[in-house]
């Protein structure tokens, strides 16, 4: 994948994935691979909003 990345020109290779610890190992591994922690993201549920109403 880093290759491929690189050979098309790219600048960065950028994934998501959950905070919970059930995606530790998986966090592990990409760190392990380079991956660096960069952002947090935030989302706003609506569907469970529009139910308690």
């Amino acid at each position: 994948m880093k290759g491929q990345a690189i050979s098309e020109g790219a600048q960065a290779i950028a994934l998501n994935s959950g905070l919970n610890q059930e995606r530790q190992n998986a966090h592990n591994f990409y760190e392990h691979f380079g991956f660096e922690k960069s952002s947090m993201g935030f989302r706003y549920s609506i569907e469970s909003k529009l139910d308690s109403n």
